[in-house]
């Protein structure tokens, strides 16, 4: 997509809004193109929010918040594919199918054998 950007036919006075036309493709807008004092002060504002938000924007990680009955997924380590379900405590492994976490059904466990010495 290529921008024009038309110039009007009247000179920009001191701290006029200069109209111009940008079109993109077939559409043509009309916009007024605002000062460069206007412009400056926008850019120092930005800068200046970029400033104060930094520290955050370059803090890696997320903090989750957690609250009870409210479950935590994340990916199995072991077994690609799989996820698991933190839930009050409790750790399920189990994948989704149509949208829904189902559980992994688990072998039962063997006994087993006492080793005598």
């Amino acid at each position: 997509m290529e921008t024009d950007i038309k110039k009007s036919n009247r000179p920009p006075s001191g701290g006029e809004w200069e109209p111009v036309s940008v079109s993109f493709g077939s559409v043509t807008v009309q916009v007024a193109r605002p000062p460069e004092s206007v412009r400056r002060a926008n850019i120092e504002a930005g800068q200046a929010a970029l400033q104060r938000g930094k520290s955050a924007l370059v803090k890696p990680g997320v903090k989750l918040t957690r609250q009870k009955g409210i479950p935590l997924y994340f990916g199995c380590e072991d077994r690609p594919g799989w996820m698991v379900r933190e839930l009050d405590g409790k750790k399920t492994v189990g994948r989704f199918m149509s949208g829904r976490f189902v559980a992994e059904k688990r072998a039962t466990p063997t006994k087993k054998p006492n080793a005598k010495n």
